[in-house]
């Protein structure tokens, strides 16, 4: 791996063409994107901001090129790297800066948050745009005899009055990923740390503990089933506290010695108890930020 990170790292243009490659995989297989992200990512730690720009640039116009000449459209490519390189290349520049990657995740956090916003601005009912998409989504997708029109119109309206939020959310978590991936890869090509080291002592600012509960005390008091505004942003913001939840279990499982195939299952139990386990998961962090659990068990000063 260490010598793959190497080879991409070679020069300007072994990046931009790891970045534009790995995204046009991502058409096929969509996680990948954090991969293509995360090069940028990688770039910018490594060799400054101005450097991660013209990669940025380079790519996107490598990309325009390729949509053009491939699929004949160059613009729907143009938006996809812009979406995803340039905010991906600020945040990296957050990141480099700031050398902490909780001030990298609360800018994401912020950008996530603008996502909501401009949902908002954009159309006059985003709740409503949502459900026409999935409703032509599902209707495509699933047949009348394994699901019937009233329990697809349930399922719809329940996505689709969060879909605001979970599309901001979705688009933290990857740039997040992509930040985690990009710093590690930076870590391992420089052996200059450990990226587990770094993961395992975040904490976000009080600032956030205060905000949250102002943005979902509106929901318990209104009168309808709609989180409104505030729900949105709500949902982007606990996605703070569900990493800060996930470095407190490693830190845990750190001093104690768990064995990775300890950590392997609490994944895979994330992912199957999904959405529960990773709404138990995000109140453990935010409980965290007030009690801070590993101060309490001495954990904050080991590596």
């Amino acid at each position: 791996m260490q010598n793959l990170v190497a080879l991409i790292m070679k020069g300007r243009v072994q990046a931009i063409l790891a970045a534009v490659l790995t995204l046009l995989l991502a058409l096929m297989v969509t996680p990948i994107a954090i991969i293509s992200m995360a090069i940028l990512v990688l770039a910018t730690l490594r060799n400054g901001l101005q450097e991660g720009l013209i990669v940025a640039i380079s790519a996107i116009f490598a990309l325009i090129g390729l949509g053009g000449l491939l699929f004949q459209m160059p613009m729907p490519f143009a938006l996809l790297g812009i979406l995803l390189w340039l905010p991906a290349w600020g945040l990296s520049g957050v990141l480099g800066a700031s050398h902490s990657l909780a001030k990298a995740f609360s800018a994401a956090a912020v950008g996530g948050f603008l996502i909501v916003g401009l949902q908002f601005l954009a159309w006059e009912n985003p709740v409503g745009f949502w459900r026409d998409v999935l409703f032509a989504f599902i209707q495509a997708q699933i047949d009348l005899t394994v699901m019937p029109q009233a329990e697809q119109d349930q399922l719809i309206d329940m996505l689709a009055k969060w879909m605001p939020g979970g599309v901001a959310a979705s688009w933290f978590i990857s740039m997040a990923a992509a930040l985690s991936l990009g710093l590690w890869a930076l870590l391992k090509l420089d052996d200059s740390g450990s990226f587990g080291a770094q993961f395992r002592h975040l904490r976000f600012e009080r600032f956030w503990l205060i905000v949250l509960p102002l943005l979902f005390i509106p929901m318990l008091v209104a009168s309808d089933s709609n989180p409104g505004v505030g729900g949105q942003l709500y949902v982007v913001g606990m996605m703070l506290f569900l990493l800060q939840g996930i470095s407190v279990a490693h830190a845990f499982a750190h001093q104690y010695r768990i064995p990775r195939i300890g950590t392997a299952v609490f994944y895979l139990a994330l992912f199957i108890g999904a959405p529960y386990s990773t709404i138990m998961l995000a109140i453990l962090g935010y409980t965290d930020g007030w009690l801070d659990f590993r101060a309490k068990a001495g954990i904050n000063n080991q590596n």
